[in-house]
């Protein structure tokens, strides 16, 4: 399935109108610019060739570059991938205690108003895209109240787990800011274990 993905994109790309070399380059690249950068990356190559080139490099652990300067897209995931980690990790943790604890209550409290009221919450976690809730985060609570920052880079958990945790200490003030990516990445998920 992962292959045919990859053909499908892959061969969508190569329908595209957008010149690669210019997109790069910019419109004011010369003549002899784009034909260096074209026979540089093989996009004079058919496209079957260039498929094959990029399963090769797949296969070796390369997935090219990107942009102006050529930047490796292997160096950037591993950029990301600890962050990812962290958010996915921590999410994971926040949807498995808050199912928990609404799933107990809402077995206590069977067709009674907290259940009730747990089952809407959790339908509502369910149908709600995450990306959306993420951005309804950020209108509310950076853009509204000026309670949180709108971005910025998550502290290593390793290093200073408690810089993820909410608390009213100055040091950790920017701790309230840690968990909200993750309620949006997983409120699908505490809704689903909820029920």
């Amino acid at each position: 399935m992962i292959i045919g993905v990859t053909i499908l994109v892959f061969f969508l790309m190569s329908l595209s109108p957008i010149d690669q070399a210019y997109s790069v380059l910019g419109e004011n690249a010369s003549e002899a610019q784009v034909i260096q950068y074209r026979e540089e990356h093989g996009l004079n190559d058919p496209v079957l060739v260039q498929y094959g080139n990029f399963m090769v490099g797949l296969v070796q652990g390369d997935l090219g570059t990107y942009g102006a300067n050529n930047a490796s897209v292997t160096d950037r995931v591993a950029q990301a991938l600890p962050v990812t980690l962290q958010l996915t990790f921590m999410g994971l943790i926040i949807a498995v205690v808050l199912a928990t604890i609404f799933g107990i209550v809402s077995a206590v409290y069977r067709d009674k108003w907290p259940d009730q009221v747990i089952r809407v919450f959790s339908i509502a976690a369910i149908a709600t895209p995450s990306f959306w809730l993420a951005v309804l985060m950020i209108l509310l609570f950076s853009s509204m109240l000026h309670v949180l920052p709108a971005s910025g880079a998550l502290p290593s958990f390793a290093q200073d787990p408690a810089g993820w945790l909410p608390h009213g200490d100055a040091r950790y003030r920017t701790g309230y800011s840690r968990h909200w990516p993750a309620h949006s990445c997983y409120s699908y998920l505490y809704g689903r274990r909820t029920r």
